[in-house]
């Protein structure tokens, strides 16, 4: 049952990572809707960080997922709860937060 809203939430997000794909400023971190799928089945925990809106966040976001970006006002706060020695996952509806995030989370060693 939990795998099926974990594939239900996945397949609900799959245009909003079309759009990634789509995405002109692609990252080397964006990844395909399967392979981010793969990636997260294969982790224990995996720390998924939602960069939308809480308004978004609370239409539909993937279980497990926590909400913030970098406007967030405890942003540095939400960052403190992460482990560094593990990956972090970010999505959002286009490329923009999403990779925005990814890319701050590397500068500081994610």
């Amino acid at each position: 049952m939990k795998n099926k809203i974990f594939k239900n939430s996945i397949s609900a997000l799959t245009l909003l990572f079309t759009v990634i794909g789509l995405a002109q400023n692609k990252s080397s971190n964006t990844v395909s809707l399967d392979v981010y799928y793969s990636k997260i089945q294969a982790e224990k925990n995996p720390q998924i960080i939602d960069a939308r809106g809480p308004e978004e966040f609370a239409l539909n976001h993937i279980n497990g997922a926590v909400n913030f970006n970098l406007e967030s006002k405890d942003y540095e706060q939400q960052l403190a709860k992460l482990d560094k020695t593990k990956p972090v996952f970010t999505y959002s509806i286009g490329a923009g937060r999403s990779v925005w995030l990814a890319d701050d989370l590397l500068k500081k060693r994610f």
